[in-house]
């Protein structure tokens, strides 16, 4: 079960997560509000994707951390979880060094 933290994503934070290059050619906009894309967990950073980067350039993407209930907000560049499930059709899409499962996880 994923995180249920949701934080509504501050406008300088929208234009800080534009800030970073290598983003694709065609992008969706910053969203208004996340909700934390970890496994349930007790204490500790969520994280929300904001932005992907282009895949040839960067490899990696743009990820909304926070703590609580919106306290110690940040726009950060993290690349992607190298895990792929055992039957390797399906990759992680959360950052590298995640707390908690992988997302191909749970769906399996």
């Amino acid at each position: 079960m994923t995180c249920s933290h949701w934080l509504d994503v501050p406008l300088k934070m929208r234009a800080a997560a534009l800030d970073f290059p290598n983003g694709p050619a065609e992008e969706d906009e910053i969203p208004d509000m996340v909700y934390c894309e970890l496994d349930r967990h007790p204490y500790g950073q969520h994280i929300a994707l904001l932005r992907d980067l282009d895949v040839a350039r960067d490899g990696g993407a743009v990820w909304l951390t926070w703590a609580g209930w919106g306290r110690d907000i940040d726009v950060q560049r993290f690349g992607y979880c190298p895990s792929s499930s055992p039957g390797r059709d399906d990759a992680c899409w959360l950052p590298s060094d995640h707390r908690g499962g992988h997302t191909w996880e749970r769906y399996e």
